[in-house]
């Protein structure tokens, strides 16, 4: 694959994060964009831990998409869960 391919890959792979991390901001009904600030912090304490382009990336794309899995459940098991001791 060329590198111009890759590298539009990537750029496509991260918008689709992007919009995916701002849905379930939305649905959290976050007032500030949560998921990118907490992507950019991962971001920092991974270069402050001088990890590999690559490990920091795979980070900043978990933290990113941390809270995807509510967008999926059921708002009243997420609030039962929230409760819980």
């Amino acid at each position: 694959m060329s590198s111009a391919i890759h590298k539009q890959l990537d750029f496509d792979a991260r918008e689709a994060f992007l919009q995916l991390a701002a849905a379930a901001d939305s649905f959290e009904q976050y007032a500030n964009p949560h998921a990118t600030r907490v992507a950019a912090i991962a971001g920092a304490l991974a270069r402050g831990f001088h990890m590999a382009r690559q490990d920091r990336s795979s980070l900043q794309t978990a933290a990113l998409l941390h809270d995807l899995g509510e967008v999926a459940m059921e708002r009243s098991a997420i609030t039962l869960i929230a409760r819980a001791p």
